[in-house]
């Protein structure tokens, strides 16, 4: 749960401190909400014009008057009033006067609406658009100090839901409540003024009373339908993330005959959404029904009101007429607080999970020095602890008192039964988790002092489950290096095992110098022959290739390889990079013999080039020339030393090697 700046928890912060810090995010649009604001104040009041004009029209008729005639020299406000009518003595003028002035006015008030309706909607929406791309840039730059994310604590489908539709959801208060609440403020105000001046106090109080408990109705069932927003913001989190999990192991579902099971889950997540919309229903249905009542109640109230002040002499026909034209576009502005007020509850909601999100504390915490040294690059792991805080805040330990060193040069290898530490370990040396006990230096300095940009300029690292991105291999290649040229392109699939000579066979480690020569004399080509010593990448279209969402388009092999190369484009070897220590964890499993042998080369030639390697293996037939290897047993190192010595030792190492040669 993230924290807020004012020291409340995320999820504790009001309507008021939410619309406050989202006010706060939108200021540099300060000027285009004021334009959008004024728009519709013109518009709201223009239509108010329209009604009112027309009402007193209506009224003069009424009274006996005419239209564009001259008023008739009696009543209270220049026309008839009720008795004079009555008497035998009133002779009422012509109702048929001259029009053209009035439709002429009202024609103008209609334009004006509809230009003034224009400027509000199109600076609203560009203002809430705006802050929109706003609010993502600045949520992307809080999540990347956040990296790696705690699968624990943070979910990929609920985080995806709130980078997506959460943060659309906020587009409601910037383009549907700040400007309407102006309005609704501005817009009665002034028509009750104006009625108050021109027309009677009374009138003007009824028509002020109606826009004010209109205005209030939205409070109504506040507190339950936040509740009900906040249940709806989660569950949908929820089903963001039940979905993704689905559809990204559909074929797992479909193999283990559990379409049926997850189709059950859905369902129970819709009623636990259908339940809270239904609370949500309810209060939104009682706010709308008493909100279109209260027009029509304002309307009766003042026909009444003006009828008695009418009979009594007190008001003339045309302001009677007037204000009750206006009693219903009067409520607008104030009926349009209802109209955003269920959608707030949702966009504050979404704005708590936003926030949330963003506020929460970076896994790795940012170095006060921020130096990086000129030391010979040797790596030191001096008696660490990793691990993890379980639900009782209890240190969960995954490697336990591990001390090791790794010096230019040299290739250390780590081995151990699945579950053991090794990766979790491997985590540790690029500083994507901090040690609980010990330090992991480099340079002989703690990784927690190192810049961090610094330090990921230092080390490339290689997954077993490395991810590559939809697009081609040249695209994912040049994430590593993107001022790289095709040659290095190339070179890199070369030294990671991407390319086969014009027979179509890898380019083994025999065959490694020849291929660099021909890489070197430009006849390495993407596909073709050139002659006798060109080779080609592997792939259809070569470096065109596309590898698909999810390197579904591609093999296994060929993805660890295109990992493998990206790695390798950072590090000194190629001359590309300035990465000095390469780690692979599990990075060659899915290789065949051949191509691990081209991997094994150019991991001998970044240890010529000064270059540490740190890999992490099962197959221990690929690590047998390390110069040290360490062997993990529930987190912590039950031996070490080197192939041969571990063998004679006849411990857990020649176990592992004995049963797999087996």
């Amino acid at each position: 749960m993230g924290v807020d700046m004012d020291g409340l928890t995320t999820r504790q912060l009001s309507g008021w401190q939410v619309s406050l810090r989202l006010a706060r995010m939108a200021r540099p649009l300060l000027g285009w909400l004021i334009g959008s604001a004024f728009g519709r104040v013109v518009s709201q009041l223009s239509l108010l014009g329209i009604f009112a004009l027309s009402g007193l029209a209506l009224g003069v008729i009424a009274g006996g008057g005419s239209i564009g005639g001259p008023p008739a020299d009696v009543g209270p406000v220049g026309y008839a009033t009720a008795e004079m009518v009555t008497t035998a003595e009133y002779t009422p003028p012509s109702p048929i006067g001259n029009w053209v002035p009035l439709v002429s006015v009202l024609l103008g008030l209609a334009l004006l609406r509809g230009l003034a309706s224009y400027l509000e909607h199109f600076l609203g929406h560009f203002v809430a658009f705006r802050s929109l791309e706003m609010i993502r840039v600045r949520f992307f730059e809080a999540l990347i100090p956040q990296a790696p994310f705690d699968a624990r604590t943070l979910k990929t489908g609920d985080l995806l839901t709130t980078a997506t539709k959460d943060i659309d959801r906020i587009e409601v208060y910037f383009a549907h409540t700040l400007v309407p609440l102006i309005g609704a403020v501005v817009v009665p105000c002034v028509t009750v003024g104006v009625a108050a001046g021109l027309v009677h106090p009374l009138m003007a109080l009824v028509l002020g009373a109606g826009v004010v408990v209109t205005a209030l109705v939205p409070l109504l069932g506040q507190s339950a339908g936040s509740r009900a927003g906040r249940a709806l913001a989660q569950v949908r989190g929820e089903q963001g993330t039940y979905l993704v999990d689905t559809l990204q192991s559909a074929r797992e579902i479909i193999s283990y005959q559990q379409v049926d099971a997850r189709i059950a889950g859905l369902r129970d997540s819709e009623v636990r959404l259908a339940d809270a919309l239904g609370v949500s229903g309810r209060v939104d249905g009682l706010r709308q029904s008493l909100v279109s009542m209260l027009p029509v109640i304002t309307m009766l109230v003042l026909t009444v009101m003006g009828g008695y002040l009418f009979v009594t002499g007190t008001v003339g026909l045309p302001g009677v007429f007037a204000c009750i034209a206006v009693a219903i576009p009067a409520h607008i502005p104030a009926t349009a607080i209802e109209g955003f007020a269920s959608e707030l509850k949702l966009s504050f909601a979404s704005a708590r999970r936003v926030f949330a999100a963003m506020d929460r504390a970076p896994s790795i915490p940012a170095s006060v020095q921020a130096v990086a040294p000129d030391e010979p690059r040797v790596l030191e792991v001096d008696h660490v602890t990793l691990g993890y805080s379980s639900n009782t805040d209890a240190l969960v330990s995954v490697v336990q008192d591990v001390s090791f060193r790794v010096q230019p040069g040299q290739m250390v290898a780590v081995v151990g039964s699945s579950g053991s530490g090794k990766s979790t370990l491997a985590a540790a040396l690029v500083r994507l988790m901090d040690a609980c006990v010990g330090s992991v230096r480099l340079a002989g300095l703690d990784l927690r002092d190192w810049d961090v940009d610094a330090l990921r300029d230092e080390v490339a690292i290689v997954r077993q489950r490395e991810y590559l991105f939809a697009g081609s291999v040249r695209d994912n290649l040049l994430m590593a290096a993107p001022g790289a040229t095709e040659r290095d392109l190339l070179q890199a699939c070369q030294w990671a095992g991407l390319c086969v000579d014009v027979q179509g066979n890898p380019v083994t480690p025999s065959a490694h110098g020849e291929a660099r020569d021909a890489l070197n004399s430009g006849e390495a080509v993407i596909g073709g022959v050139l002659g006798p010593s060109a080779f080609l990448i592997d792939l259809p279209k070569g470096l065109d290739t596309q590898v698909g969402p999810r390197a579904t388009q591609i093999s296994g092999g060929q993805k660890q390889r295109i990992a493998l190369a990206r790695a390798l484009l950072r590090t000194q070897t190629l001359g590309i990079g300035r990465a000095r220590i390469l780690i692979l964890d599990e990075a060659t499993s899915d290789l065949d013999v051949d191509t691990q042998a081209v991997v094994t080369a150019s991991i001998e030639a970044h240890a010529k080039a000064g270059g540490s390697t740190i890999v992490v293996a099962h197959r221990l037939s690929t690590i047998q020339d390390a110069d040290e290897i360490l062997v993990m047993e529930n987190g912590r190192i039950v031996e070490r030393g080197r192939h041969q010595e571990l063998l004679d030792a006849r411990g857990l190492y020649a176990q592992m090697w004995s049963a797999q040669m087996e």
